[in-house]
């Protein structure tokens, strides 16, 4: 059995390393995720942002493609939390 598939109409997304910067679409993504989880001064979300990453950050422009997932999963984990 094979299988005749026309791969010149398929189109990959090209994916981007682990340790490569934010693209400015995920950065917002980031910055709406820490306001519908009300995190209310710059030093909570830098430490939640650091705690995600598991090393230093000082702004959301420091995380890497790596630490998306984890810090918006945890962000919207928390804002399900204070939903009522």
């Amino acid at each position: 059995m094979t299988i005749d598939i026309d791969l010149d109409k398929v189109h990959a997304l090209a994916l981007a390393p682990v340790q490569s910067p934010l693209r400015e679409r995920q950065i917002l993504m980031v910055q709406q995720a820490l306001h519908n989880a009300h995190i209310p001064t710059p030093e909570d979300r830098h430490h939640l942002l650091s705690t995600c990453a598991g090393r230093p950050v000082t702004s959301i422009r420091d995380l890497h493609q790596g630490d998306l997932g984890p810090v918006l999963a945890h962000l919207r984990k928390r804002t399900r939390e204070q939903t009522p």
